[in-house]
Order: structure tokens, then C-alpha cells, then sequence
């Protein structure tokens, strides 16, 4: 539809997209949080992209790029720069990383291949990370992006519920239908994988808002994320969210222990009515479905994965290389890892792998450290948690978008803390430093 428009009107259609581009520019310029409303109204929309080449050029790309070019030109690095040590460190790993990765590229240039899929996505990735913590600097500007995310997304969710009736997860019905259309350029189907990651996001954003800051209308969004969760079988969707509630649940029991065990209680009884019904029926047709030759497919990649990182332990194979090399390894029977720490190995050895780990665990850190401090931070650690399992499942940290927005909530939260932390009382990050500097002075016993 899209190149049969193009051919007629081409013309016309460049001038209205160029007109609409600037005032998109103009909008993100001056009102920098619109950037990421506008993203989170059109991302959902598999429809909306363009064909191009062995890619789709997708509205939420545009918009991405768009959107951080309005802020680069009006902030410049200065949500990079201008930010606290402790969180600057942080952004430090991740320059380190993403440098590396695409240094690798090389690889790809000399052997005459480059996955140019994943490379773009994650360009898109890298940039939906500078939105974020470029527009969300202060606890006000987090809280209202979460419910702005949580409105729009769940209005999303809304729209897509007849489509998600009518083809159950269960029964794998245009499960892989967009993943096609990414190399043959055929109009994308119901993605379920990005409704089930979309309710679950919704889920734990929803839940911050409602248990942190006692925002009672969000309950009933919760609650909704769950059963769908549930009633549609969308099982890593519901084990981050479950993950996330209940850890804070847990944690937060000493302090308000009567509401703490009134929503844990709930959460069970949702747990045990969900399995004893449709879940259970859901669970027999899955396995009934599921084809006894593909059962030890992920077992084998992740074992595939492993032999080429023994065979390229130091620097890898090189950007989006494993994928090629796993097709040709399993003859044709599996075209990716499907384990975002097995594909960093694989694709970046241990160079890259340790970057991945530093990077992570200086995330994890400065969590455990907001949480230690803030009840709020034990939130953001749970949900950083949940985010860690679930790219275990995910066959590459950076390719897919909205499991970055889970991602990109959870750094920006991590920035807006750090900041107000140690800009509350500046000696507070030097005599951190300081400390740090000692116990690695200090001789071992």
C-alpha cells in the first residue's frame, strides 16, 4: 500500500512528510517530554513502517531519530556531561560497550557481510536511551512519563484485545508473521511477543505508581496486566512482573506490613484461580502443540553459542556475525542464540562480555545503593532484576525495543536518584570516592 501510494503521489507525499518532520522537530525542541509521548503512541503499531531495502524503516524509528536530533540540538552531551560522577561512570561503561560493538563491525566489513538489522536497532537503542535520560531528569518528570506510558501503551493494549482473541499466543498464530516481514518486506501481523513484553511493562510501571506513590486508579490497570498476563500465557511477561511486585512486596513487609500482605495475598489468589483455570488449559494445549523435534532447540543454540565463543574467546565474531554462523551451524534449523549473555560472548568474547558484566553490575550497584538508602530504590533493583532474567530469554540485548524501554525507565530512574543524591550534599561523592580509593589501597590480609 505504502509503495503503491509512493509511485502516485511521491511528490506529495515528500512535501507533507518533510512539513510533518519539522513541526515533529519544532514540538520535541521546545517541549522535550513530547518526544517520548509521541513514541509511546506510535511504537505499538506494526503497521507503520516503511519497506526498505531488507528492513523496515518503522515509525517509532523516525521518531527516535527525530526526536533525538531535537535534543541534541538543544541540549548538546549535556545529559551525559552534566551529570553527577557516580552516574557519569555508569554512561561510561555503556560508551565502552557500545564503541566496542560496533568497532566489531569491521569484522563484517572484511568478510563482505553485515546484519544490517541489527545494527539499526541498536542505533535505535542507543538513541531511545539518550531520550530518556535526556527527558526524564527529576522524580516529577519520571512519575509523570510513567503515567503517561502507562495511559497510552495500556490504550494500545485495549485496541490490539480482539486481534489478541482471535489469535491465541498458545496456538503460535502470526507468532513469527513480523519477524518475516523484517527480510521478505511483507506487511507485518499481530506481534503476541511484543503485546506480552507491553503488558508487562505496563504491569510493573503501573504497580510503581500505585505502591510507591499510593496512586490508587492504577490498580485496576494492574490487576488487567496480570490476567492477561495469565489468561493469555505470556510467560515471561508474567515472571518479571511477578518477579517485581513481589520483591518489593517482600522487601517493603517490615514497613507497612498490613498492606504488604493484603497485596501479596491478592497476587496469590490471582496466581491460584489463573492456574486452576484457563492457565492450566493453556499450558496442556502449548505442550500438546509444541513440536517434540524443537524442544532442545534453545538447549542447542545456547550450546552453538558456546562453541564459538571457545573458538573466538577474546574478541568474538563480531557484530550480528552469530547469527549467519548459527544458521549454518544447525543447517538452517535455528537462526539465533536467543540468550542475550551467550550472543555477547559469542558476538564480543570476553572483552565484550566483561564490558556487558561492568556495565551491569555498576547498574546493580548504584540500585542496591538507592535501595538501601530510599524505599522507593527497592522498586527500580526489582524491576532491574526482572530486566536481567528477561534478557536471558532474548536473543539480543539491544535488538529489541520495547524490552529497552523496560530497560530505559530503569537507567533513567537510576540518573534522576544519583543526581539528587549527591547534588544534595556534593561531599557526599567525594567522600564515596575517597572511600573506594582506601579499600583498594588497603592491603589484602
Amino acid at each position: 500500500m505504502i509503495l503503491e501510494a509512493w509511485e502516485q503521489f511521491g511528490w506529495l507525499l515528500l512535501l507533507m512528510g518533510g512539513i510533518a518532520a519539522i513541526g515533529l522537530f519544532v514540538l520535541f525542541y521546545y517541549v522535550p517530554r513530547s518526544v517520548l509521548i509521541v513514541y509511546f503512541a506510535v511504537f505499538p503499531a506494526e503497521r507503520l513502517y516503511l519497506p526498505f531495502d531488507t528492513f523496515n524503516v518503522r515509525a517509532d524509528d523516525m521518531i527516535i531519530v527525530l526526536g533525538a536530533f531535537a535534543l541534541f540540538v538543544r541540549y548538546g552531551v549535556g545529559p551525559v556531561v552534566n551529570r553527577c560522577s557516580s552516574f557519569k561512570r555508569v554512561l561510561l561503561f555503556l560508551l565502552f560497550l557500545h564503541v566496542y560493538r560496533y568497532g566489531s563491525l569491521v569484522v563484517g566489513l572484511l568478510s563482505g557481510y553485515v546484519n544490517t538489522y541489527i545494527v539499526l536497532t541498536g542505533i535505535h537503542s542507543i538513541l531511545q536511551i539518550y531520550v530518556f535520560i535526556a527527558v526524564i531528569r527529576t522524580d516529577e518528570d519520571l512519575d509523570w512519563i510513567a503515567s503517561r506510558y502507562f495511559w497510552v501503551v495500556g490504550a494500545w493494549l485495549v485496541y490490539f484485545m480482539p486481534e489478541l482473541l482471535a489469535n491465541p499466543f498458545v496456538e503460535e498464530v502470526g507468532r513469527y508473521a513480523i519477524k518475516g516481514a523484517f527480510t521478505r518486506r511483507e506487511v507485518g501481523r499481530f506481534n503476541p511477543n511484543a503485546f506480552g513484553i507491553m503488558a508487562s511493562v505496563i504491569n510493573m510501571i503501573g504497580f510503581y505508581l500505585l505502591y510507591t506513590k499510593g496512586r490508587i486508579q492504577y490498580l485496576p490497570g494492574v490487576v488487567a496486566g496480570m490476567v492477561i498476563c495469565l489468561v493469555f500465557f505470556f510467560r515471561s511477561a508474567l515472571f518479571v512482573s511477578v518477579i517485581t511486585i513481589s520483591v518489593t512486596i517482600i522487601v517493603d513487609i517490615f514497613v507497612r506490613p498490613r498492606l504488604s500482605i493484603t497485596i501479596l495475598a491478592v497476587l496469590v489468589l490471582m496466581l491460584y484461580i489463573s492456574f486452576g483455570g484457563q492457565f492450566l488449559g493453556n499450558i496442556e494445549m502449548y505442550v500438546s502443540n509444541l513440536n517434540v523435534q524443537d524442544l532442545g532447540l534453545r538447549e542447542e543454540a545456547l550450546a552453538l553459542g558456546l562453541q564459538i565463543f571457545g573458538e573466538h574467546w577474546l574478541t568474538g565474531v563480531g557484530l550480528g556475525q552469530s547469527f549467519g554462523a548459527i544458521k549454518e551451524m544447525s543447517g538452517g534449523a535455528m537462526g539465533s542464540i536467543h540468550n542475550s549473555y551467550v550472543i555477547t560472548m559469542a558476538e564480543f568474547g570476553i572483552i565484550g562480555f566483561g564490558s556487558l558484566v561492568a556495565f551491569l553490575g555498576s547498574i546493580g550497584i548504584g540500585l542496591f545503593q538507592w535501595a538501601w538508602r530510599e524505599r522507593v530504590g527497592w522498586f527500580w533493583l526489582a524491576m532491574f532484576l526482572a530486566f536481567v532474567v528477561r534478557i536471558y530469554f532474548g536473543p539480543s540485548l539491544w535488538y529489541s525495543k520495547m524490552t529497552m524501554q523496560h530497560f530505559s525507565f530503569v537507567i533513567a530512574a537510576l540518573g534522576v536518584y544519583m543526581d539528587r543524591y549527591y547534588r544534595e550534599a556534593p561531599d557526599r561523592e567525594e567522600e564515596a570516592s575517597a572511600s573506594s580509593m582506601r579499600d583498594a589501597a588497603r592491603p589484602s590480609p
